[in-house]
């Protein structure tokens, strides 16, 4: 069945499910960070790598933008960038993001813009020192404590959405390669992950225990998608995907 749907279609159910639950992101951090679900790949083809944008207050991911390869982001960020309203957010990137192109795509949206990276490193290697230095660029006015603030929320990307799904999705490890089965059901633990981390019940316990119990208990399921409200057949609860 997921390698039938078609991943525009599932995408965008799952952008106008966010919009309804997340109806304002102003003035978020909006961090876009690409991962490669290594698995999906078949012989002589790049596996599955979707550009995931993330509001760093809310915890939620807005929506991915798929792409041939990891070189290929410059290209995904300007669609996922035209898909997201951004006004009065700020929009951080790593290097790969230095681009003008994807600038003026931030700046058209309404964004401010926070390119990282700023580490300087030392390597010792068969004798020989070098150093490094790497810098962040930013339109926003020249404020230490909001940019220090930018620069941490940006990294939460790594470990609250690809840390997750690798550790409570296995998204590493999945081998769909059928048709559109692997990008369906990459957004598909994007969407679950999202759901755990909107629970109503503020159920304690990690998010691969919850996911486990939302398993086995239909009520707890059922609370999670925004089902167990009376008049299912007209539900327009933000749960409630259409």
């Amino acid at each position: 069945l997921f390698a039938l749907i078609q991943p525009q279609a599932f995408e965008s159910a799952f952008r106008r499910w966010v919009e309804a639950v997340l109806p304002a992101l102003s003035p978020q951090v909006v961090a876009l960070d690409g991962k490669t679900s290594r698995r999906t790949a078949k012989a002589g083809e790049a596996a599955l790598h979707l550009v995931s944008a993330f509001a760093a207050d809310a915890g939620l991911i807005l929506g991915q933008q798929a792409t041939a390869a990891k070189s290929n982001e410059k290209t995904a960020i300007p669609e996922l960038l035209a898909t997201l309203a951004l006004e009065g957010c700020v929009v951080t990137i790593d290097a790969m993001g230095t681009q003008p192109g994807i600038a003026q795509a931030i700046r058209k949206q309404g964004a401010d813009l926070g390119c990282f990276a700023v580490i300087e490193s030392e390597r010792h290697l068969q004798g020989k020192v070098s150093h490094e230095r790497r810098y962040y660029i930013s339109s926003l006015a020249p404020d230490a404590e909001r940019l220090a603030s930018a620069i941490r929320q940006h990294w939460g990307i790594e470990k609250r959405v690809h840390g997750c799904l690798d550790m409570v999705f296995a998204d590493d490890l999945m081998r769909a390669r059928t048709a559109h089965a692997a990008h369906n059901l990459a957004t598909l633990k994007r969407l679950a992950l999202n759901l755990l981390r909107l629970d109503p019940s503020q159920r304690k316990g990690s998010l691969k225990t919850r996911r486990l119990i939302a398993n086995t208990s239909d009520d707890y399921r059922a609370e999670l998608l925004g089902l167990k409200c009376e008049g299912l057949a007209s539900c327009d609860c933000p749960g409630f995907l259409v």
